[in-house]
């Protein structure tokens, strides 16, 4: 399964040492250019920028809807 994720799980998961618990669930962990963005916010180390950067099942996806993916879920 594929997931797209904000930044919250993925800085609070990588805090407490569970990053990896995302892989154990999704497949695949898609992240919006904004989240990468904010992970690196200010040149701060914030928790998750390393485990995002260093996960090659992480995927930096733009702003537009994946093809197959119903609007209707995705405004829900």
């Amino acid at each position: 399964m594929i997931v797209v994720s904000n930044t919250s799980p993925l800085t609070s998961l990588a805090a407490i040492g569970q990053f990896d618990l995302l892989h154990h669930l999704y497949t695949r962990l898609h992240i919006a250019p904004s989240v990468w963005d904010e992970l690196n916010a200010r040149g701060e180390h914030w928790p998750g920028r390393d485990e995002v950067a260093g996960a090659d099942w992480t995927r930096k996806k733009d702003g537009t809807q994946p093809s197959g993916w119903d609007s209707a879920l995705l405004a829900s």
